[in-house]
């Protein structure tokens, strides 16, 4: 009674409990698969982790994760491999395992969610090992229907625009979706995840009906630990390391106990296009129309690089791998709650470049036999012509660098006074020749939405041999600016060279050779760069064009505007 007084009365506190281990997630995971006759019996498991390590990576998880919480960031989890043997060097589930609001228990190692477009580069190995498809294919980013058994959807690129023509190094190293889609339909929903799931991501259970295109953009959960061996197994050259947590174990009896070895397996991808991929992850120029330089994507040494942000900005996902180790990461909330559009390169990236810089380069990867480098039109991705303004270095897998010529690039001589083809009746001081860009008809519509012009397919004396040599108004072609009845006053003190008029046109589909006409004299230069001294009067200025299906003359409606003195 005396004691159970003392208690009642005794004043306490509660404290948070001191970390006495390192490790948390994996401690306690691996405490989790002993039964109660293993826990008897085993005195002491060494692990692989490298405790400076593990402690780097959580305090650099601290760091990164406190930057980000205006974001909606609420937690971070991080695993190494060394790519050697497959061990485990750090493993944090979590920033802080005693945060329960954050729900710091959890274990973002082994947790199953969607990896977004860290999947791509196994889509884009097998289309390289196919012999289809090379770095330099042109694929097409332009806006597509995809056909679903309730109807379509038109994927997007994460900018919200399409590109054109891309390469396949620069659709990969910038993550454009539309590309990776199109080359998924290409080689079939299950080439694609047997492919992923040789490549050791067996969390894809389900069938490829149920994930259907959108596989490769990361719709299937995986694990972070599945995504961590995958790339390990591309830095390899094509072998899976078997991951390793434990060096062995120390029984009660003083025996020791080490871990079966478990065989290497081969994770179903050449090791040429294995290479190919890891050259382009690691290319610092291809990803820069997307991520720009100096990101947390660009190391100081050779490393392959790749993010990945899943639907609603609910996860991101960035790993690197080098010849020696492999850092992946995630970021983002254990209750699924989305985060504030961060994305993979600024959510997880800038912690993955701190493990890794942590780390340090191991070299280049080797190159192996079968790999050949040839020159190409960087816009075409076929040999130079005569007529590409520029050229740039390939690698190829043995047998597939292009063999034609470039045929996107085409020089054409132009009758400037028409804007139609020269020929026999142009005089040579009427000859323009022009550089025009006029990639497949399956572009077309994206071209035209840029406003890249086209040849004209017609002379003069091809239209007046048809008997069409009137000009016809049409509403396809109109002057957007400046409006009709516009008055401008010169300056009385700018020098007249610098007031001109730098005219808009608004301008529809299938229209060719468009130029600018000021009171009946065809202004130089094309539709984007024209240009127009003010002089002092009244002036009309037009847009002519060719059709280029009929071949018909268009004009546009004239507007006029009224020059003055200042």
């Amino acid at each position: 009674p005396t004691e159970l007084t003392r208690l009642l009365t005794e004043q306490t506190a509660v404290r948070s409990p001191e970390r006495l281990f390192g490790a948390p997630h994996l401690t306690a995971a691996l405490i989790g698969t002993l039964s109660p006759t293993e826990r008897a019996r085993v005195a002491e498991i060494r692990t692989t982790v490298d405790p400076a390590l593990q402690s780097d990576v959580e305090g650099l998880a601290r760091a990164h994760l406190a930057g980000l919480g205006i974001e909606g960031v609420g937690n971070a989890a991080a695993v190494v491999l060394d790519n050697r043997t497959g061990e485990v060097l750090a493993y944090m589930g979590s920033v802080d395992f005693f945060d329960e609001r954050a729900g710091g228990q959890n274990d973002g190692v082994r947790m199953h969610r969607q990896p977004g477009s860290a999947l791509k580069p196994f889509t884009y190995a097998r289309a390289l090992a196919s012999g289809r498809f090379t770095t330099a294919s042109v694929l097409a980013d332009i806006e597509t229907q995809v056909l679903l058994a309730g109807g379509a959807f038109s994927p997007e690129n994460y900018d919200r625009s399409y590109h054109g023509p891309v390469r396949l190094r620069t659709a990969l190293a910038c993550s454009y979706n539309v590309p990776v889609i199109r080359t998924t339909q290409a080689l079939g929903v299950p080439t694609v995840l047997a492919t992923l799931r040789q490549a050791g991501f067996a969390s894809l259970t389900r069938s490829a009906e149920h994930y259907g295109v959108g596989l490769s953009l990361g719709n299937g959960e995986v694990q972070l630990i599945e995504l961590a061996r995958a790339y390990a197994g591309l830095a390899r050259g094509g072998t899976l390391p078997p991951v390793r947590v434990e060096r062995w174990r120390r029984l009660v009896s003083g025996d020791t106990l080490r871990p079966v070895t478990v065989p290497v397996v081969s994770n179903g991808l050449d090791p040429r296009a294995i290479w190919l991929i890891l050259d382009i992850l690691s290319d610092p120029d291809a990803r820069a129309p997307a991520f720009g330089r100096g990101g947390p994507l660009e190391m100081p040494f050779p490393c392959a690089m790749k993010t990945g942000t899943s639907k609603d900005f609910r996860d991101n996902w960035a790993v690197g791998t080098t010849p020696r180790y492999t850092v992946a990461v995630w970021a983002g909330n254990f209750d699924n709650t989305p985060m504030r559009r961060t994305t993979g390169v600024t959510g997880a990236a800038p912690l993955a470049h701190a493990i890794l810089m942590r780390l340090g380069g191991s070299g280049a990867f080797a190159k192996p036999p079968g790999v050949v480098e040839a020159a190409i039109c960087p816009v075409s991705g076929a040999l130079p012509g005569r007529d590409c303004p520029a050229t740039r270095r390939e690698f190829f897998l043995i047998g597939t660098a292009p063999t034609e010529p470039c045929a996107v690039h085409r020089l054409v001589h132009l009758d400037r006074r028409t804007g139609l083809l020269a020929d026999r009746a142009t005089p040579t001081s009427a000859v323009e020749s022009r550089l025009f860009t006029v990639f497949p008809p399956l572009f077309g519509p994206w071209m035209r939405a840029h406003g890249i012009a086209e040849p004209p397919g017609v002379s003069a004396l091809q239209l007046a041999a048809r008997g069409d040599t009137t000009l016809t108004y049409t509403d396809r072609l109109s002057v957007g600016y400046p409006l009709n009845g516009t008055m401008f006053q010169l300056d009385p003190v700018l020098r007249r060279e610098f007031q001109r008029l730098r005219p808009k046109a608004v301008v529809g589909p299938a229209l060719v050779a468009v130029s600018w006409w000021v009171d009946g004299d065809r202004l130089p230069g094309d539709l984007r760069s024209a240009d127009w001294p003010l002089e002092p009067g009244r002036h009309t200025l037009e847009l002519r064009a060719v059709d280029a299906a009929t071949g018909r003359r268009l004009r546009s409606r004239p507007v006029t505007v009224r020059v003055v003195e200042g």
